[in-house]
């Protein structure tokens, strides 16, 4: 199976449901941003960032922004790379060494394939914090993440009525399978859709009272603690 690379733009709202690739995939935002989602977690990706996706597992992408994609799919198995959906540190020299697989493909005979190990070895993980949000397992927790992840003002009494069991089990059972308590994954929702409206260009102020915080300096604090640096300083990054 060869290594492919492509490159293309996406309009802003765009989104692919759930689908997977039979080879490993490093995908690069060169602008805009996007947000992905797994059985095991949901993450934004904002510009200048890559993820590597593993063969074989399922994701969907929505398109916060007009986005500019590079792909880079990996054709072989090479030693070291993640198993696992992983950030990656984007560096001057991996956007290079991406931009010329994309006017070698297809190449002269081995060419691209010393070139592709290369980029293989390139592919570090990222150690600067990213909005994630982890994900349970089991069908009845799964249902009321993803229902928090479309609306994070959902009642927990309701979110438990509809799962079929008491608030106390639960936030117990949250707690047992993701180390998070529901509260404390309402509010990595929150900083994720945080992430999301910042990088597609909304004030601050705007973000903070879109989430329910009464003023800025709320949200700011609360953003910084978690985040390590501000909502505007976050926002310029995009």
């Amino acid at each position: 199976m060869r290594h492919a690379a492509l490159s293309a733009p996406v309009l802003r709202g765009g989104h692919r449901g759930l689908h997977s690739h039979d080879r490993g995939q490093l995908l690069y935002v060169r602008s805009g941003a996007i947000s992905i989602s797994t059985s095991m977690m949901a993450v934004v990706l904002p510009c200048n960032r890559a993820i590597w996706i593993p063969a074989g597992l399922p994701h969907e992408c929505r398109h916060i922004d007009t986005t500019e994609l590079r792909t880079v799919y990996f054709g072989m198995p090479h030693d070291g790379l993640p198993c696992r959906l992983t950030i990656i540190q984007m560096t001057p020299l991996l956007d290079a060494l991406v931009d010329r697989i994309l006017t070698m493909m297809p190449g002269p005979a081995g060419a691209d394939r010393r070139l592709m190990r290369v980029i293989a070895d390139q592919i570090v993980p990222m150690q600067e914090t990213a909005v994630t949000v982890p994900m349970p397992t089991s069908p009845a927790l799964v249902a009321v993440a993803r229902r928090l992840l479309d609306s994070d003002e959902v009642p927990v009494a309701s979110l438990a009525r509809d799962a079929g069991m008491g608030i106390r089990t639960l936030e117990r059972r949250f707690k047992a399978e993701i180390a998070l308590s529901l509260r404390q994954f309402r509010l990595q929702v929150k900083l994720l859709r945080a992430a999301e409206l910042l990088t597609a260009g909304h004030r601050v102020q705007d973000v903070a009272f879109r989430l329910g915080y009464e003023n800025a300096g709320s949200f700011v604090q609360v953003f910084r603690k978690h985040m390590g640096q501000t909502p505007a300083r976050y926002a310029r990054r995009r």
